[in-house]
């Protein structure tokens, strides 16, 4: 297995954050790191879309906890027709986070870990000024969490049967789930060309059903 890499980023340049992103001072962060090991882990997932995706490895919900793939980083393809996942993702964590969520960079931790609540400002405030990726999502009040990859272009979602048979419904049932995923691979949404296009459904599909 591969090791986790702390990444070496460019000092990060802080804005204003919303008042509703709270910045969680140090001795609060060992709680929620030590929770995100419990709940995830890193996988191997070698592509061949260039020579330095032969290692490629990903972070990934641990059994046994559930995962569903969705295609888009962390706006989920907001305003992007069929492939919008937005609503349906905040409505599953308005219902399993009501008291908010925590998020960071994984590997970014040293630039912020943050807690707000799970919605639009929260989103955009991620995707505009946190720029790390991948990007951890984490419930505060139950074994729900999202990691975001902007540079692959997929969001997977991990969380109890009771989660995901919440999710599935959110989207129609279980085969339009998958449905949603096998259209954004074949398009090749994912990831880099048809190198990562048969990534996708080698590593993936298999590892959310």
């Amino acid at each position: 297995m591969k090791k986790r890499v702390t990444k070496n980023f460019p000092e990060w340049v802080r804005k204003p954050i919303p008042d509703s992103i709270q910045h969680l001072e140090e001795d609060q962060l060992q709680s929620v790191l030590s929770r995100f090991e419990e709940l995830a882990e890193f996988r191997n997932a070698p592509s061949n879309a260039n020579e330095r995706d032969k290692l490629r490895a990903i972070d990934w919900p641990k059994p046994p906890l559930i995962a569903r793939v969705l295609p888009g980083g962390i706006l989920l393809m907001e305003d992007e027709g069929y492939y919008d996942s937005s609503q349906q993702v905040e409505e599953l964590f308005t219902k399993f986070s009501s008291q908010g969520v925590v998020f960071w960079g994984i590997g970014a931790e040293k630039y912020g870990v943050f807690q707000a609540p799970f919605d639009a400002v929260t989103r955009r405030w991620i995707k505009a000024e946190l720029i790390f990726s991948p990007t951890c999502i984490l419930s505060l009040e139950s074994d729900l969490i999202m990691i975001s990859d902007e540079q692959l272009d997929f969001s997977v979602i991990g969380g109890s049967p009771l989660i995901i048979n919440e999710m599935e419904k959110l989207f129609g049932g279980a085969k339009e789930l998958k449905k949603r995923l096998l259209k954004a691979i074949d398009d090749r949404m994912i990831g880099f060309g048809k190198d990562d296009q048969i990534w996708a459904k080698e590593y993936l599909l298999p590892w959310s059903e």
